[in-house]
């Protein structure tokens, strides 16, 4: 008799909870500031609405899945290319370092060789040695050049390629962030609902024989302001 006593407290405190949740979400839909956006002045054209929808939603669903997925692809890659740009930049910081110590090295030796040729006569040998180091010291320079060139081209293509996947990027995001079907939909919980990419966010219902104004980004619950009843709504799809 105690367990069965202590069951029907429990019971009754998570039925307590539930309430509470719930009058705090609503309190939070009443309170909530309603879009500055209006919906468009017509009702969509109707036609016989199929009942076979499952089909059409699995589809849907798969198509939605198989974008998210090329989006984190995209994500990946960039990641990737940046890794491999700042790479890059570290080797060029190390090359210039090292050519102006070797210019450093150069200004030097010229100097030492302006001061040599006062004495010609007799550092004669002298100044054919730092002239041999000098040509050594200028193909190495030339040698770093080069190196340079062909790294600052490497730069430039993989900055192409980061480009190029941003671009791909942004056009993936502005798939998401429009409607995956357009015209009319059906959902097991709201109905018949008709969208377009010309008025999305906003969706006609034709269960509540409206329009409403979706908020982006929400899910679980999906936030909707309803225009007829001018209040926000807590849909869930699942």
């Amino acid at each position: 008799m105690k367990i069965l006593s202590t069951h029907k407290i429990l019971f009754s405190v998570s039925i307590i909870f539930l309430s509470l949740i719930s009058s705090l979400v609503w309190a939070n839909l009443q309170n909530k500031d309603a879009p500055i956006d209006t919906p468009p002045g017509f009702v969509p054209d109707t036609f016989d609405l199929p009942n076979d929808y499952g089909e059409l939603l699995k589809n849907t669903l798969e198509k939605l899945k198989d974008a998210n997925q090329s989006k984190e692809n995209l994500l990946d890659a960039i990641k990737s290319q940046e890794a491999e740009f700042k790479e890059i930049n570290n080797s060029k910081s190390v090359l210039e370092d090292k050519i102006s110590k070797i210019v450093g090295v150069i200004e030097q030796e010229q100097a030492t060789a302006q001061t040599l040729t006062a004495d010609i006569h007799t550092l004669n040998s002298q100044v054919v040695d730092k002239k041999s180091r000098l040509l050594d010291l200028i193909s190495i320079e030339d040698g770093l050049i080069s190196s340079i060139e062909n790294l600052q081209a490497k730069i430039d293509s993989t900055n192409s390629e980061i480009t190029t996947a941003q671009n791909n990027n942004d056009q993936l995001d502005l798939i998401t962030r429009t409607p995956h079907t357009p015209g009319w939909h059906f959902t097991p919980s709201q109905g018949w609902l008709w969208s377009s990419p010309e008025n999305y966010p906003m969706i006609y219902s034709e269960q509540l024989q409206g329009w409403v104004y979706y908020e982006r980004g929400s899910q679980a619950p999906w936030l909707f302001y309803d225009y007829t009843s001018q209040s926000w709504q807590a849909w869930d799809f699942e």
